[in-house]
């Protein structure tokens, strides 16, 4: 995760985004959570991705935006778009970032 100066905060997901994952990434995205910045999540290395790291994702989405907070969607990456897509997750109402 990276937070510096006057960037927008940048939680970078893990090559393995997986169970084992989930308690870091967590941490990360509670760090972020209420920043009035829009948060990026980089997904651009993620080769491999779990239920658990989608919902933790999800759930973390879902908070921003009922806050009114925009949260930022950084690397076209199949797999992750894949995994989303077919556990039903709709991830259209962020925004997507080169």
């Amino acid at each position: 995760m990276s937070i510096a100066g006057t960037h927008s905060p940048t939680v970078r997901l893990p090559v393995r985004a997986t169970v084992r994952e989930c308690t870091t990434l967590k941490q990360q995205l509670l760090a972020v959570l209420e920043s009035p910045d829009p948060v990026t999540i980089d997904a651009t290395d993620v080769e491999l991705i779990d239920t658990a790291a989608l919902q933790l994702l999800y759930a973390f989405g879902r908070e921003r935006l009922a806050h009114d907070l925009s949260t930022l969607w950084q690397g076209d990456n199949s797999v992750f778009r894949d995994a989303a897509t077919a556990m039903g997750l709709e991830i259209s109402a962020c925004h997507h970032v080169a």
